[in-house]
């Protein structure tokens, strides 16, 4: 039944967008072959890429449900705390503050499934939201937070400053006090790492905070390569809780990240299978507008091309590895022979069995 109303939706959506016959064509290959491997990748066009990604927003404005309401975050009270009008949480998955009379924040849960980490996507902390940010983080079972984001850029501001800077020992939100635990921030050209401690009352907890530099709005990474050691390092230095993910809106960097993220999870598991098209579009009835361009779309299947890619690199250099390691416990029991390749073809067998 759902897959029948979806086929339903991608074709009025189609039809309402005067999709052509040979795009809903095209678009029907390429969605059937969205279970990838490394090969499948290399051959999908950018034409394809491009007509999943309209028949993908097609298809969502075409399935609205009440599921997607967003009552609780266009309240009066409550339109003050969105950074952008039309980029707000549904009621459904927002995350709810416990400890503040207003328990209204721009947050949403983030749940793929029971293998994969879960996160909460959201806007860019304003100035009379800096408070909530770190209530969010106390109350919930928060590990990290990554940022994708400058706090300007292009000369616009995107981001209130929520974390103390280099000159900086503390930084105080109402009573929430934010402080740098001094240790050696993790620095490198794409990204730093920060360990930071929230204290409320005697409440007090140790966080991790991530930056990535040099992502543009609305734009992609430079390179897939930086973005997986990224999420290398994010992964490795958060332990088991929520990640707190967001850029500016929380839904174009936040979502493009968010998927690359859950991908290199499930190529470390060895999940199946991968879907870009399914995987945003589990994103996108979770958080409206997730992965907000076509470009960041298409820039999600360079990156899993490139995962899937140094996974396969990897298991040849294992196989390697493992050949010479057998032929080094070969050689270190042939005392009597001299090195030569030869010589081993009269390797007695009981020696062979070693390995």
């Amino acid at each position: 039944m759902i897959l029948i109303l979806t086929i339903a939706g991608i074709i009025q959506g189609a039809l309402n967008k005067r999709m052509s016959w040979e795009e809903l064509k095209l678009f029907r290959t390429s969605w059937k072959s969205s279970d990838l491997n490394f090969k499948q990748l290399q051959t999908k066009s950018s034409r394809e890429i491009a007509t999943e990604y309209n028949a993908l927003n097609s298809n969502w404005k075409t399935n609205i449900s009440t599921k997607t309401n967003c009552d609780i975050a266009m309240l009066l009270e409550n339109k003050s705390k969105n950074r952008y009008a039309d980029i707000i949480p549904y009621d459904y998955n927002r995350v709810i503050l416990k400890q503040r009379s207003n328990n209204y924040i721009n947050a949403s849960f983030i749940k793929y499934d029971k293998n994969i980490r879960e996160y909460i996507a959201c806007q860019a902390p304003m100035k009379n939201t800096c408070t909530d940010m770190w209530q969010m983080v106390l109350e919930q079972d928060v590990v990290s937070i990554v940022m994708l984001c400058e706090t300007s850029e292009t000369n616009k501001a995107k981001c209130e400053k929520y974390f103390p800077n280099d000159e900086e020992i503390s930084i105080q939100f109402g009573d929430i006090k934010v402080a740098e635990i001094i240790m050696n921030d993790y620095k490198m050209n794409s990204f730093t790492m920060k360990n930071l401690t929230v204290h409320k009352g005697n409440l007090k907890k140790s966080i991790r905070h991530f930056q990535y530099h040099g992502w543009p709005d609305f734009g992609i990474p430079k390179d897939p390569s930086t973005l997986m050691k990224f999420c290398e390092v994010v992964q490795s230095k958060s332990p088991e809780g929520l990640i707190v993910v967001h850029c500016s809106a929380g839904v174009g960097r936040t979502g493009t990240y968010i998927t690359c993220d859950i991908f290199m999870q499930l190529i470390q598991k060895n999940i199946k299978p991968l879907s870009v098209y399914r995987t945003v579009q589990k994103l996108r009835g979770q958080r409206k507008n997730m992965v907000q361009t076509q470009d960041q779309y298409e820039f999600i299947y360079t990156y899993l091309a490139y995962l899937l890619k140094q996974k396969k690199s990897q298991g040849v250099s294992t196989v390697m590895q493992i050949g010479n390691a057998v032929l080094q416990v070969i050689l270190s029991n042939l005392p009597n022979l001299d090195f030569n390749p030869v010589n081993l073809l009269n390797i007695p067998l009981q020696w062979v069995n070693i390995c």
